[in-house]
């Protein structure tokens, strides 16, 4: 990697929901006296032209879809920079870190890094700080996402759907189940190191703009009281418990940073249920990437 004096940041797909974001992030952060060098992709069609403008660039950050952040990835290495992908293409690919600061931090390194699906981002958090207290054993939840999860042609059905509730986010498979709900479970299963973990997911479209949200029932290896989960979700940096009467809503969420939890209960059965809503665009997406470049600025300089 480049030698790192004062970070220099490209972002790739600067002009979609979630660059957009990421570049207002990326500006606030204090990372950089460097303003975040915009790439419109009409001027990277070819590998040498990508890698002519990622030169001397520290940090790449591809918010493309799938095919394109493939391509590009690996001109961004060639140049020099680290890349921070936010799109599904190395998501799942074992040679490739996926990365959620505030669960597995200790696998930052520079090189490509994945970024969680943003449906995976809130149930995640939630779990991971469960799962260190009291071990999971299964998990069974609902999410209810907002249109912009799927782009800015999502946000153009928006007025198509109002009057709706898709019960499937992503294309179909023979199994049953959707690509989205394939992506949340191995992605989850994969940040929480719990690859034989009981978990199911299913993943709904609501007519909403922005904000995502999920039903989660679990059941923990040790039991827990309602009091000590909440005690759990109130020590844990980056979710907020909003105690009844109030409870946290994908509106109450929208643009902000923090992962709200609601709702917690037990039944009968012991199982643990609560809700849980998050940003989609901000939380879910921008800010885990710039999390990332943080936590890699911070290593870089602190190198012996």
């Amino acid at each position: 990697m480049l030698p790192l004096t004062e970070p220099t940041f490209c972002v790739v797909g600067a002009s979609g929901l979630v660059g957009r974001v990421l570049v207002d992030l990326l500006r606030q952060s204090g990372l950089s006296a460097i303003d975040p060098r915009i790439v419109a992709r009409k001027d990277i069609l070819d590998l040498p032209s990508a890698t002519a403008a990622f030169a001397g660039a520290h940090f790449v950050f591809l918010a493309l879809p799938d095919a394109e952040a493939m391509r590009l990835a690996p001109a961004a290495i060639a140049a020099g920079a680290s890349v921070i992908d936010l799109s599904g293409a190395f998501r799942l690919d074992p040679e490739t870190p996926l990365i959620m600061p505030g669960i597995n931090d200790a696998m930052i390194q520079p090189g490509i890094l994945a970024c969680p699906n943003c449906t995976t981002v809130g149930p995640a958090l939630a779990l991971h700080a469960i799962h260190q207290q009291a071990g999971l054993a299964e998990v069974t939840m609902t999410t209810f996402q907002s249109a912009s999860g799927a782009g800015r042609a999502g946000l153009q059905n928006l007025a198509d759907e109002l009057a709706d509730i898709q019960p499937i986010c992503g294309v179909a498979a023979a199994t049953g189940w959707s690509s989205e709900e394939e992506s949340v479970q191995n992605e989850i299963k994969r940040l929480l190191l719990l690859h034989r973990l009981n978990l199911s997911a299913t993943c709904t479209r609501v007519p909403i703009e922005t904000g995502h949200a999920a039903s989660l029932s679990v059941r923990t290896l040790e039991p827990l009281k309602p009091s000590q989960l909440i005690a759990i979700f109130e020590a844990r940096l980056g979710l907020k418990h909003c105690s009844e009467p109030f409870v946290s809503t994908p509106r109450q969420a929208a643009h902000t940073d923090d992962i709200l939890v609601s709702r917690v209960r037990a039944s009968d059965d012991g199982r643990l249920h609560f809700w849980v809503s998050w940003c989609n665009l901000r939380r879910g997406a921008a800010f885990n990437a710039v999390k990332i470049a943080e936590s890699l600025c911070h290593n870089i300089s602190n190198r012996p």
